[in-house]
């Protein structure tokens, strides 16, 4: 999921939304999740995740739990673009 946008456009509250109102990270999950339990008798599924900021041409991983050593970028590789090291997680609900 991407968002784009000026400063104060919307962006957070689009993708993290509210409790009462959920934003699309929220939302799209828990479609995934329900499309697995759906399909749990012919398929494993295993959910990971990352979540980065782009900002001022600075790349953030925004789920590390230490400070990175090095600087984060985007590369294009055989299966699309990716950032080396950035921090992936298995998600479950």
């Amino acid at each position: 999921i991407f968002a784009y946008g000026q400063t104060g456009a919307g962006k957070t509250h689009t993708m993290e939304g509210r409790p009462e109102n959920p934003g699309l990270n929220a939302r799209t999950l828990g479609l995934l999740f329900d499309l697995s339990k759906e399909r749990a008798a012919d398929w494993n599924f295993e959910i990971d995740m990352s979540l980065l900021e782009i900002y001022n041409e600075t790349i953030a991983d925004l789920l590390a739990t230490e400070p990175l050593s090095s600087k984060l970028s985007v590369k294009r590789g055989e299966h699309g673009n990716y950032v080396p090291g950035l921090t992936r997680v298995t998600v479950t609900s």
